[in-house]
């Protein structure tokens, strides 16, 4: 398996790699599980493929071309603390 950073994962989830979308789920596993806790047993299951089918769905939708530069991130920060 290669060792993918996130957004190179979504962007082959993007173009249909069904194995980068379940590495992707896989990584939220735990913390998806963690949250499935808050409801009874009977519920688990159901929340956590509702909570999947979310996911996939927002990553097959991420806008890629919106993530910031490292500058215009800085800049945001700085702006935010002026305000």
């Amino acid at each position: 398996m290669e060792n993918n950073t996130l957004l190179e994962l979504v962007a082959k989830a993007q173009s249909g790699d069904r194995d980068a979308l379940y590495q992707i789920l896989n990584q939220f596993a735990p913390l998806v599980k963690k949250h499935s806790r808050s409801v009874g047993r009977s519920d688990r299951e159901d929340l956590e493929q509702s909570i999947h089918e979310k996911l996939t769905e927002k990553i097959l939708a991420y806008d890629r071309s919106r993530i910031p530069t490292l500058t215009e991130f800085i800049h945001t920060l700085e702006k935010e603390e002026r305000e």
